[in-house]
């Protein structure tokens, strides 16, 4: 679980967005960074790699279900 704190944090510097609406006080799914990993609710962190970038594969987060991207 992400906590309400760190949510506001990431919000305040625009790092963290919904896809389903208004973000929660807090988020309950599962961080991942690995957008073939993700199941309906969880938490996609998009990170710029070595050889890709995380930021390529928010749609697909979107598609799967993912509840909030950072």
């Amino acid at each position: 679980m992400i906590s309400s704190e760190l949510i506001r944090q990431l919000k305040r510097n625009e790092l963290f967005i919904s896809v389903q609406g208004e973000l929660p006080e807090e988020l309950t799914g599962t961080p991942q960074a690995d957008n073939r990993l993700l199941k309906p609710g969880d938490i996609f962190i998009a990170i710029k790699g070595f050889s890709t970038d995380g930021h390529n594969y928010i749609g697909d987060a979107n598609q799967r279900g993912a509840s909030a991207l950072s």
